[in-house]
Protein backbone atom coordinates (compact mmCIF):
# COMPACT_ATOMS: atom_id res chain seq x y z
CA UNK A 1 0.00 0.00 0.00
CA UNK A 2 0.97 3.96 -0.40
CA UNK A 3 1.76 6.46 2.54
CA UNK A 4 -0.76 8.27 3.12
CA UNK A 5 -1.36 11.88 2.31
CA UNK A 6 -1.81 14.61 4.02
CA UNK A 7 -1.99 18.69 2.77
CA UNK A 8 -2.76 21.68 4.19
CA UNK A 9 -2.86 24.78 2.56
CA UNK A 10 -3.82 28.07 4.28
CA UNK A 11 -5.72 29.97 1.14
CA UNK A 12 -8.02 28.44 -1.11
CA UNK A 13 -7.48 25.32 -2.78
CA UNK A 14 -8.13 23.43 -6.12
CA UNK A 15 -7.49 19.52 -6.78
CA UNK A 16 -5.91 20.70 -9.79
CA UNK A 17 -3.16 21.74 -7.77
CA UNK A 18 -2.69 18.68 -6.08
CA UNK A 19 -1.23 15.74 -8.21
CA UNK A 20 -1.13 12.56 -6.20
CA UNK A 21 0.15 9.31 -7.78
CA UNK A 22 -0.18 5.40 -7.42
CA UNK A 23 -3.27 3.94 -8.95
CA UNK A 24 -5.92 1.07 -8.39
CA UNK A 25 -7.89 -0.19 -5.45
CA UNK A 26 -4.84 -1.75 -3.15
CA UNK A 27 -3.54 1.81 -2.65
CA UNK A 28 -5.22 1.43 1.41
CA UNK A 29 -3.83 5.52 2.37
CA UNK A 30 -5.55 7.97 3.31
CA UNK A 31 -5.63 11.09 1.45
CA UNK A 32 -6.50 14.09 3.12
CA UNK A 33 -6.50 17.95 1.60
CA UNK A 34 -7.55 21.47 3.90
CA UNK A 35 -7.32 24.57 2.89
CA UNK A 36 -9.83 27.96 3.86
CA UNK A 37 -11.91 27.06 0.53
CA UNK A 38 -11.78 23.63 -1.53
CA UNK A 39 -12.67 23.65 -5.15
CA UNK A 40 -13.04 20.27 -7.17
CA UNK A 41 -11.59 21.14 -10.52
CA UNK A 42 -10.12 17.70 -11.72
CA UNK A 43 -11.24 14.31 -10.98
CA UNK A 44 -9.44 13.23 -7.65
CA UNK A 45 -8.77 9.95 -5.76
CA UNK A 46 -8.21 6.83 -6.47
CA UNK A 47 -10.60 3.66 -5.63
CA UNK A 48 -8.69 2.36 -2.87
CA UNK A 49 -8.05 5.63 -1.15
CA UNK A 50 -9.70 7.19 1.73
CA UNK A 51 -10.39 10.69 0.93
CA UNK A 52 -10.96 13.13 3.79
CA UNK A 53 -11.49 16.65 2.24
CA UNK A 54 -11.76 19.81 4.35
CA UNK A 55 -12.75 23.47 3.68
CA UNK A 56 -12.00 25.20 7.36
CA UNK A 57 -13.60 28.76 6.28
CA UNK A 58 -15.64 28.45 3.18
CA UNK A 59 -17.32 25.64 1.02
CA UNK A 60 -16.67 22.49 -1.23
CA UNK A 61 -17.76 23.44 -4.68
CA UNK A 62 -17.26 21.30 -7.85
CA UNK A 63 -16.10 23.46 -10.98
CA UNK A 64 -16.82 21.11 -14.19
CA UNK A 65 -18.05 17.34 -14.49
CA UNK A 66 -15.69 16.05 -11.86
CA UNK A 67 -15.89 13.28 -9.46
CA UNK A 68 -14.21 11.93 -6.16
CA UNK A 69 -12.93 8.78 -6.42
CA UNK A 70 -12.16 6.56 -2.98
CA UNK A 71 -13.41 3.58 -0.93
CA UNK A 72 -14.38 6.31 1.45
CA UNK A 73 -14.92 10.18 0.93
CA UNK A 74 -15.00 12.09 3.77
CA UNK A 75 -16.33 16.15 3.41
CA UNK A 76 -16.21 19.15 6.20
CA UNK A 77 -17.17 22.48 5.65
CA UNK A 78 -18.43 25.67 6.97
CA UNK A 79 -20.83 27.46 4.36
CA UNK A 80 -21.74 24.39 1.92
CA UNK A 81 -20.47 21.27 0.24
CA UNK A 82 -21.46 21.75 -3.56
CA UNK A 83 -24.61 23.34 -4.62
CA UNK A 84 -28.73 21.83 -6.40
CA UNK A 85 -26.31 22.90 -9.63
CA UNK A 86 -23.46 21.41 -9.24
CA UNK A 87 -23.53 18.49 -6.65
CA UNK A 88 -20.32 16.85 -5.67
CA UNK A 89 -19.68 13.95 -7.87
CA UNK A 90 -18.63 10.77 -5.34
CA UNK A 91 -17.44 7.12 -6.82
CA UNK A 92 -17.23 5.53 -3.27
CA UNK A 93 -19.09 3.06 -1.00
CA UNK A 94 -19.25 5.73 1.31
CA UNK A 95 -20.23 9.35 2.11
CA UNK A 96 -19.79 11.58 5.36
CA UNK A 97 -20.54 14.85 4.85
CA UNK A 98 -20.83 17.85 7.50
CA UNK A 99 -21.42 21.64 6.71
CA UNK A 100 -20.97 23.05 10.33
CA UNK A 101 -21.54 26.56 9.60
CA UNK A 102 -24.70 29.00 9.35
CA UNK A 103 -24.80 28.59 5.44
CA UNK A 104 -25.21 26.31 2.33
CA UNK A 105 -26.09 23.24 1.25
CA UNK A 106 -25.04 19.54 1.11
CA UNK A 107 -25.69 18.09 -2.06
CA UNK A 108 -23.99 14.84 -3.23
CA UNK A 109 -24.43 12.57 -6.05
CA UNK A 110 -22.99 9.12 -6.03
CA UNK A 111 -22.28 6.67 -8.73
CA UNK A 112 -24.06 3.59 -7.18
CA UNK A 113 -25.11 2.21 -4.13
CA UNK A 114 -23.93 4.78 -1.49
CA UNK A 115 -24.25 4.20 2.67
CA UNK A 116 -24.28 7.85 3.87
CA UNK A 117 -24.24 10.34 6.84
CA UNK A 118 -23.54 13.62 7.93
CA UNK A 119 -25.41 17.28 9.13
CA UNK A 120 -26.10 20.74 8.09
CA UNK A 121 -26.14 23.13 10.71
CA UNK A 122 -27.32 26.09 9.14
CA UNK A 123 -30.72 25.24 7.91
CA UNK A 124 -29.51 24.19 4.28
CA UNK A 125 -31.03 21.36 3.08
CA UNK A 126 -28.93 18.00 2.95
CA UNK A 127 -29.82 15.94 -0.09
CA UNK A 128 -28.03 12.49 -1.46
CA UNK A 129 -28.72 10.33 -4.21
CA UNK A 130 -27.46 6.87 -5.21
CA UNK A 131 -27.30 7.36 -9.05
CA UNK A 132 -28.45 4.31 -11.20
CA UNK A 133 -31.54 2.06 -11.96
CA UNK A 134 -31.35 -0.35 -9.13
CA UNK A 135 -29.10 1.39 -7.27
CA UNK A 136 -28.94 1.53 -2.96
CA UNK A 137 -28.82 4.25 -1.04
CA UNK A 138 -28.51 3.67 2.79
CA UNK A 139 -28.43 5.99 5.95
CA UNK A 140 -25.81 4.51 8.38
CA UNK A 141 -25.73 4.32 12.10
CA UNK A 142 -24.05 7.86 11.46
CA UNK A 143 -27.81 9.50 10.82
CA UNK A 144 -28.37 12.41 8.83
CA UNK A 145 -28.95 16.08 10.82
CA UNK A 146 -30.06 19.12 8.50
CA UNK A 147 -31.38 20.72 11.62
CA UNK A 148 -34.05 23.24 10.12
CA UNK A 149 -33.18 22.42 6.75
CA UNK A 150 -34.78 19.98 4.28
CA UNK A 151 -33.79 16.06 3.50
CA UNK A 152 -33.42 14.65 0.36
CA UNK A 153 -32.70 11.07 -0.48
CA UNK A 154 -32.74 9.52 -3.93
CA UNK A 155 -32.06 5.93 -4.75
CA UNK A 156 -34.36 3.32 -5.73
CA UNK A 157 -34.02 1.11 -2.56
CA UNK A 158 -33.99 3.05 0.68
CA UNK A 159 -32.43 1.66 3.95
CA UNK A 160 -32.37 3.39 6.64
CA UNK A 161 -30.42 1.88 9.36
CA UNK A 162 -29.68 5.28 11.07
CA UNK A 163 -32.11 8.16 11.71
CA UNK A 164 -33.37 11.37 9.60
CA UNK A 165 -33.82 14.97 10.71
CA UNK A 166 -35.00 17.88 8.76
CA UNK A 167 -36.89 20.36 10.27
CA UNK A 168 -37.87 21.81 6.43
CA UNK A 169 -39.51 18.73 5.70
CA UNK A 170 -38.01 15.28 4.54
CA UNK A 171 -38.41 13.40 0.98
CA UNK A 172 -37.72 9.80 -0.09
CA UNK A 173 -37.82 9.63 -3.76
CA UNK A 174 -36.62 7.04 -6.43
CA UNK A 175 -33.94 7.74 -8.65
CA UNK A 176 -35.47 5.78 -11.98
CA UNK A 177 -38.06 7.71 -13.53
CA UNK A 178 -41.42 5.34 -13.83
CA UNK A 179 -40.24 3.91 -10.69
CA UNK A 180 -43.09 2.33 -8.42
CA UNK A 181 -43.62 3.58 -5.32
CA UNK A 182 -44.63 0.46 -2.68
CA UNK A 183 -46.16 0.88 0.65
CA UNK A 184 -44.92 -1.21 3.10
CA UNK A 185 -45.49 -3.77 -0.06
CA UNK A 186 -42.37 -5.52 -0.18
CA UNK A 187 -42.75 -6.67 -3.75
CA UNK A 188 -41.76 -3.24 -4.61
CA UNK A 189 -37.78 -2.42 -4.46
CA UNK A 190 -38.45 1.31 -3.67
CA UNK A 191 -41.10 0.30 -0.48
CA UNK A 192 -41.85 2.80 2.22
CA UNK A 193 -42.38 0.92 5.50
CA UNK A 194 -43.52 1.89 9.05
CA UNK A 195 -40.45 1.30 10.11
CA UNK A 196 -38.40 3.65 7.72
CA UNK A 197 -40.71 6.53 8.93
CA UNK A 198 -39.92 5.43 12.88
CA UNK A 199 -36.90 6.47 11.66
CA UNK A 200 -37.68 10.04 10.31
CA UNK A 201 -37.96 13.19 12.56
CA UNK A 202 -39.29 16.27 11.06
CA UNK A 203 -41.82 19.26 11.93
CA UNK A 204 -42.88 20.23 8.51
Amino acid sequence: SAASIFAVEANALATSRVAVGGTGATTGRTVSLTSSALTIDTNFGEVGDSLVLSASALNIARSGAFTLSGSSVDLNAVTGIGSPLAPIQTATATVSAVNAGPTGSVVIINAGNLSVSGANAGGGAFDAAAAGAGRTLTVNAGNINAHAGSVTLTGDVLALQGTVTGDGGVMLKPYSTGAVIGVENAAQAFNVTSAMLGQITSST
